[in-house]
């Protein structure tokens, strides 16, 4: 890499590592070297992440052994109750006549063998992960974005890509474009009569790691519109838990296995208040979609190309984390990858007034919320269409049947 700039041991480590790997790497320039990188095969990512578990365990003073032990977090919890005797797990051995009936043959096993081993493998590495603590996995992230990262902020997508990666984005246009392209393809697919959208934008806090002022930064990458429908969002939620507060007990059908999943069942009690808690979150949802559909369209005919950077880690435990929010399109058509932080700061906008914008989404989405539920207290359901209001009298007597059955209160969903 480039020879002015200050190397700590592990970050010496993995371009020693990569130099191994990687044929030629002494005599490649920056742009060569970066090729390279992305092209690895994940066996051999895996290699130097798990080599470097080991090493972060010691620079932070863990014992290396101690890493395969059980994480506190990893409690068994009765949220599940799986009713195992329903169908066998998967990975889980059957007897012949059983596998012959369902014509399983020795490609199906091995397949299944397989996978059940690398995910074995993959929960493995990830109790290791665990096991470092918040300080050790982020100091393992960012020295991951020597191998992964490009630029000069070693920017990277913690997204899935398809198998070129992001070795193809320039901008984060580039990105952003190209979802939004599979997005209409996949619906397109699905309904004959769908009217393709334009590209607006559909960043929805995807997440992205780089090195932000000499640190590691988690981020999720947002479109002003989305950015705002966050705001409503959380502020919603919080209203409707005023307005009609519940709480979740399980449903007849919760934890049963069937066609090798398992059924999500629960239910929600109100205390008589079901069918307007149900039409109340119902309507959130629809209020939403229709307000980030027409802010989209609105910021797009503004085109501010506006960046902000907030940083949101004083909110979220022990992770250095930032919000990066894109006016529309034009920004993220001038904020490269390879110049992310650089390009991003150029158009960057002040944070009191992006704040002031989603104070102000937020108090607009309470309000409608506070009219719907005064409409719903005393009787007038025509401010509701008549597939909620089904579904509310729906919930309303799941409740009722839950009650008579006693059923169990969730304490916790995670």
């Amino acid at each position: 890499m480039t020879g002015s700039i200050s190397r700590d041991s592990l970050e010496m480590f993995v371009l020693d590592s990569l130099a191994a790997i990687i044929p030629g790497w002494d005599e490649m320039d920056e742009a060569a070297r970066e090729a390279a990188r992305l092209a690895l095969p994940v066996q051999a990512e895996n290699a130097i992440h798990d080599a470097l578990v080991e090493r972060v365990a010691v620079e932070i003073g863990l014992d290396p052994a101690a890493l395969d032990s059980p994480h506190p977090d990893r409690a068994d919890s009765d949220f599940w109750d799986i009713d195992e005797g329903a169908q066998p797990a998967v990975g889980q051995e059957r007897d012949g006549a059983a596998a012959a009936a369902d014509g399983d043959d020795d490609g199906d096993e091995m397949t299944e063998n397989f996978l059940l081993r690398r995910s074995q493998e993959s929960e493995a590495r990830e109790l290791r992960r665990e096991n470092l603590g918040p300080v050790g996995v982020n100091r393992l992230n960012a020295l991951m974005l020597l191998v992964r990262g490009v630029g000069e902020d070693r920017f990277w997508f913690n997204e899935f890509l398809d198998d070129k990666g992001m070795g193809p984005f320039i901008t984060v246009a580039d990105y952003d474009r190209k979802n939004h392209d599979f997005r209409e393809r996949c619906i397109a697919e699905e309904s004959a009569d769908y009217i393709a959208k334009p590209w607006r934008g559909v960043l929805f806090n995807d997440w992205a790691r780089f090195m932000l002022d000499g640190r590691m930064v988690y981020s999720g990458l947002s479109t002003l519109a989305s950015y705002l429908h966050d705001a409503a969002d959380e502020a919603g939620a919080e209203r409707i838990k005023f307005l009609t507060p519940s709480r979740f007990v399980k449903g007849a059908r919760h934890g049963k296995r069937k066609n090798g999943c398992v059924e999500f069942d629960l239910v929600t009690l109100a205390d008589g208040a079901e069918d307007i808690e149900d039409a109340l979150s119902a309507m959130h949802y629809r209020l939403l979609c229709e307000t980030i559909a027409a802010d989209l369209d609105r910021f797009h005919a503004a085109a501010m190309g506006r960046t902000w950077i907030v940083d949101k880690t004083n909110v979220r435990d022990d992770d250095p984390w930032v919000r990066v929010v894109f006016s529309d399109t034009a920004a993220m058509e001038r904020v490269r990858l390879r110049n992310f932080v650089k390009d991003a700061r150029s158009i960057e906008g002040d944070a009191e007034s992006l704040e002031d914008m989603a104070r102000a989404a937020a108090a607009a989405h309470v309000a409608k919320l506070d009219a719907l539920h005064a409409a719903l207290r005393s009787g007038d359901w025509s401010v509701v269409d008549d597939k909620i209001a089904a579904r509310a009298r729906e919930a309303f007597t799941r409740a009722r049947e839950a009650e008579a059955r006693g059923a169990k209160e969730i304490e916790r969903l995670f």
